[in-house]
C-alpha cells in the first residue's frame, strides 16, 4: 500500500564532499479495506540509508484526509527520538526532532479511525532533517460500509447462515464441513461435523435451543448444541440430500429433499416422515415457515412456490416468468411470501391465497438467498457481488461487496439489527448495517450520505454534496421568487435519490425531481388551502418513496398523500387529535407529537397504516425538539433536544414505542443552532450539522451521544440557511 518512499542519491569521489541522504519516509495502513467507524493502525517508516552519518531534527506533517481521524484513544508507539503529536479526534499527525543513527529505521504508529466511506488517498509533507529535504509518502485505504471476516478453515465454502439462540449467527461450511459460529464482534468458532464430505448447506434454529442443519452429501440431519456437541439423524430416503431447513409452527424441524423431490419433517428426537412433492422433478430448494401455520418452498426446477401444511397437503402456485428457478423463500414484513427468481433475475412475491407478482433486480444479477430486515424491507444477496435491498414496494438499492468474486450466498438479519451474510467463495463472513438504508435522508446523489440544500435571500438555491465533514461538490441549483418555500425533502420517486418539495403563497405545491447537484425535472404536484400545513415526509406506507403528512390547522384533521413521484397515488386518514396536541414530525415510519403540556408521544405506522401509540414521558417547556434520526442505528427514531436554558444538546434513544435511554452529547453556545440532522458519513447514524448566527459551519459526526468527531466546514455567510423543514 505503500505508495512512494523518499530516498536521496549518494555522491562523491576524489576532490568532492561526500553527499548525505536525506531520510526515507514510507507509510501504510494496517488494512486495505475498513468500514465507517472502523478502526486500523497507520505506521510511519523512516530510514537512513547513510552507513557512516547520522540524522538529525527529522520532521514532517501529514493531516488526514476527509473520513479518516485519529482514533480515541490514539495508541500511539514510538517517537523516532522526536516528539509525536497526534491529538485524539483530530485530523493532525507531526514528528518534530527525530534522529537516525547511521543505517538505522524508526518506527512509529497510531490507530486511526474512518468516518465517511470512499478511498482514503492519505499523503504526508515532505521529510525534512539538517541533513537534507526527502520526499512525501502516500498510502490509500478504502472504506466500506461492509466488513468482512475471514472464516479460518482454507476453503470452507461457507453456506447457509442463521441467528442463533445466544446472540451469535451460526453458518455452514459446505467445503470446510464444518459448522461455524460468528460473534456479533466478529470472533468465529469452528466445528467439525462428525460425518466425513458431510457438505452441510441449511442451517436454522430449532425449538430446542439448538442449531439444526441440513447435510447435503451425508445424507443427514445434523444437531448441534451451543456448545459444540454435534448429533446426526439419517434422512430414511438414500439419496434425498436434504438441501435447506427450518423450524416449523408444529415443534418439528422440516427440510428439503432436493434429489427426492420431497419435503421431510423430523422431531427433535429424531423421527422422521417424508412427503412427496407433487410436481415431478421439481427440485425444492430453500424452505421457510409462512405466517399461515403451513411450510412454503420453492421449487427451482418446477417453477413454482410450493405450501404443505403440517398433515401433508400441498398446493403450487406456478410462477409467471417461464425458467425463473425460484431459489430462496423468507416471509416479509408485510404477511406475504418472498424469493428470489435466480433464473430470472427477479425477486417474487406470493399471497398466502397464490398470488404472484415479480419486480426486476436492476442490475439484472441472479439473487440468492433472501431475508427480512429490521428495517422493514427485504435483503438478498446476488452472484455478481452486491447485497441487494427491496422495499415491499419494489424499490432497489444495491451495495458491492469489497472481495472480488465473493459469491455472497447466504443471508440472515443478525441480533444487532444487521445483515450477516456468506461469501462461498471469498470464504468470509459478511456484516452490512440495515440501518444504512434507514438513516440516509436528503441524499442527492445516492452515495448514502446526507447532503445539505442551501437558500440565501435573493433566493439563490445550492447544494452542498457532502462525503462525511468535506463538501465533495457544489453547485448552484437556480434561482426562485421568494413567493415559493421549501417545504421537505425526501426520495419521492424511488430512484436512490432525494427530491425537493416546494410551494407557493397561492398553495400550489410541486416538486423538483433531483440527480445530485442537478434538477433532472420538475413537476406539479396539487393545491391546498393554507390550513393545512405539512410536518413530515417520510415514507408511511413501506414502498420506498417519501409520503406527505399534512395536518388541517381548523379541524386538527390529519392525512397523508402517499407519492408515487410528483403523483400522489392515494390518500389516507389518520383522524383528528385535540389541538392541544402538535405533530413534530414523523423519521423512520413513525409520528411524533407533543402536548401543551409537555407530554411527548408516538405513532407507529406501517404500510400506511397508524399501528401503535405511545406515551414516551414529559418534558418542560425549555426543552425544545431539534430533530428526529437514528443515532444508534438501530432504525428507531431517536430524539434530539436542546435545552433553551442552558444550550445542552441530549438524545432520547426509542424503540419504537419507549424511551430506552438518554444521554447529554454537550453544550452550544447561544450563537449556535442546529440546522439539520442527517448521516452525513454513511455510517447508518445520525449526525447533526450547525450553523451560527456568522455564517460558520460546523459537523459534529456521531455514535450514539458521543460526538466521535468535529468538523469545521466553512463559512457561508449570514445570508445564506440551510433548507431544513421536513428534511427528512
Amino acid at each position: 500500500m505503500v505508495a512512494s518512499i523518499a530516498a536521496g542519491l549518494v555522491c562523491g569521489g576524489a576532490g568532492t564532499a561526500l553527499a548525505i541522504n536525506p531520510p526515507a519516509l514510507s507509510i501504510s495502513f494496517g488494512a486495505a479495506s475498513l468500514t465507517v467507524d472502523g478502526r486500523t493502525t497507520l505506521v510511519f517508516q523512516i530510514i537512513n540509508t547513510n552507513v557512516a552519518f547520522s540524522l538529525n531534527n527529522a520532521a514532517f506533517t501529514d493531516t488526514l484526509p476527509s473520513g479518516l481521524i485519529v482514533s480515541t484513544p490514539n495508541g500511539l508507539s514510538g517517537s523516532c527520538g522526536g516528539t509525536v503529536t497526534a491529538p485524539a479526534g483530530g485530523t493532525s499527525i507531526s514528528l518534530a526532532g527525530g534522529t537516525l543513527a547511521p543505517s538505522g529505521l524508526c518506527i512509529f504508529q497510531l490507530n486511526v479511525t474512518a468516518t465517511s466511506i470512499g478511498t482514503k488517498v492519505n499523503t504526508t509533507s515532505t521529510i525534512t532533517s539538517s541533513d537534507g529535504t526527502g520526499s512525501a509518502a502516500t498510502a490509500s485505504i478504502n472504506v466500506t460500509f461492509i466488513s468482512e471476516y475471514p472464516v479460518p478453515t482454507s476453503n470452507a465454502t461457507p453456506s447457509g447462515i442463521t441467528a442463533g439462540p445466544d446472540g451469535a449467527l451460526w453458518f455452514t461450511e459446505q467445503g470446510g464441513n464444518k459448522i461455524g459460529r460468528i460473534t456479533t464482534g466478529g470472533t468465529i468458532t469452528e466445528y467439525a461435523v462428525p460425518t466425513s464430505s458431510a457438505g452441510p448447506v441449511g442451517i436454522t434454529t430449532g425449538p430446542d435451543g439448538a442449531l439444526w442443519f441440513a447435510e447435503f452429501s451425508g445424507n443427514k440431519i445434523g444437531r448441534i448444541t451451543t456448545g459444540g456437541a454435534v448429533t446426526e439423524y439419517a434422512v430414511p430416503s438414500s439419496s434425498a440430500n436434504p438441501q435447506y431447513i427450518t423450524a416449523g409452527p408444529d415443534g418439528a424441524l422440516w427440510f428439503t429433499e432436493w434429489s427426492d423431490n420431497k419435503i421431510g419433517r423430523v422431531t427433535t428426537s429424531g423421527a422422521f416422515i417424508e412427503f412427496i412433492v407433487p410436481t415431478s422433478g421439481g427440485l425444492p430448494w430453500d424452505i421457510t415457515a409462512g405466517p399461515d401455520g403451513a411450510l412454503w418452498f420453492a421449487e427451482l426446477n418446477g417453477n413454482k412456490i410450493g405450501r404443505i401444511t403440517t398433515g401433508g397437503v400441498f398446493a403450487e402456485y406456478d410462477v409467471p416468468t417461464s425458467g425463473a428457478r425460484p431459489y430462496g423463500i423468507t416471509v416479509g414484513p408485510d404477511g406475504a411470501l418472498w424469493f428470489t427468481e435466480n433464473g430470472a433475475d427477479k425477486i417474487g412475491r406470493v399471497t398466502i391465497g397464490g398470488i404472484v407478482t415479480e419486480y426486476a433486480v436492476p442490475a439484472s444479477t441472479p439473487p440468492e438467498s433472501i431475508t427480512a430486515g429490521v428495517d422493514g424491507a427485504l435483503w438478498f444477496t446476488e452472484e455478481s457481488g452486491k447485497i441487494g435491498r427491496m422495499t415491499i414496494g419494489g424499490t432497489f438499492i444495491e451495495y458491492a461487496v469489497p472481495t472480488a468474486n465473493a459469491y455472497p450466498y447466504g443471508i440472515a438479519a443478525g441480533p444487532d439489527g444487521a445483515l450477516w451474510f456468506t461469501e462461498s467463495s471469498g470464504d468470509k463472513i459478511g456484516r452490512l448495517p440495515a440501518s444504512i438504508a434507514v438513516t440516509t435522508t436528503h441524499d442527492f446523489n445516492g452515495d448514502h450520505q446526507s447532503d445539505i440544500v442551501w437558500r440565501d435571500t435573493g433566493g439563490d438555491i445550492a447544494a452542498w454534496l457532502m462525503n462525511g465533514g468535506a463538501i465533495s461538490q457544489s453547485a448552484v441549483l437556480g434561482t426562485v421568487p421568494t413567493s415559493f418555500s421549501i417545504i421537505g425533502q425526501h426520495d419521492f420517486n424511488g430512484d436512490g435519490k432525494a427530491d425537493v418539495l416546494w410551494r407557493d403563497t397561492s398553495g400550489n405545491i410541486s416538486m423538483w425531481l433531483m440527480n445530485g447537484a442537478a434538477v433532472s425535472s420538475a413537476a406539479a404536484v396539487g393545491n391546498l388551502t393554507s390550513n393545512w400545513t405539512l410536518h413530515g415526509t417520510g415514507d408511511l406506507n413501506g414502498d420506498g418513496r417519501g409520503d406527505l403528512l399534512w395536518r388541517d390547522s381548523s379541524s386538527g384533521t390529519v392525512a397523508v398523500w402517499f407519492m408515487n413521484g410528483a403523483t400522489v397515488a392515494s390518500t389516507a386518514n389518520f383522524g383528528a387529535p385535540p389541538s392541544n396536541w402538535s405533530l413534530l414530525g414523523d423519521a423512520n415510519g413513525e409520528i411524533l407529537w407533543r402536548d401543551s403540556a409537555g407530554d411527548i408521544a408516538l405513532w407507529g405506522v406501517q404500510n400506511g397504516q397508524v399501528t401503535s401509540s405511545s406515551g414516551l414521558g414529559t418534558v418542560t417547556g425549555n426543552f425544545v425538539v431539534q430533530g428526529g434520526g437514528d443515532f444508534d442505528g438501530d432504525g428507531k427514531i431517536d430524539i434530539l433536544w436542546r435545552d433553551t436554558n442552558s444550550g445542552t444538546l441530549s438524545i432520547w434513544f426509542t424503540n419504537g414505542t419507549q424511551v430506552t435511554s438518554a444521554a447529554a452529547v454537550g453544550t452550544l453556545p447561544s450563537n449556535w443552532s442546529v440546522a439539520q440532522v442527517g448521516d452525513y458519513n454513511g455510517d447508518g447514524k445520525s449526525d447533526v450539522l450547525l450553523l451560527d448566527s456568522a455564517g460558520d459551519v460546523a459537523m459534529w459526526l456521531m455514535n450514539g451521544a458521543t460526538v466521535s468527531s468535529s468538523v469545521g466546514i466553512g463559512n457561508v455567510g449570514p445570508t445564506w440557511q440551510v433548507q431544513n423543514t421536513n428534511a427528512n
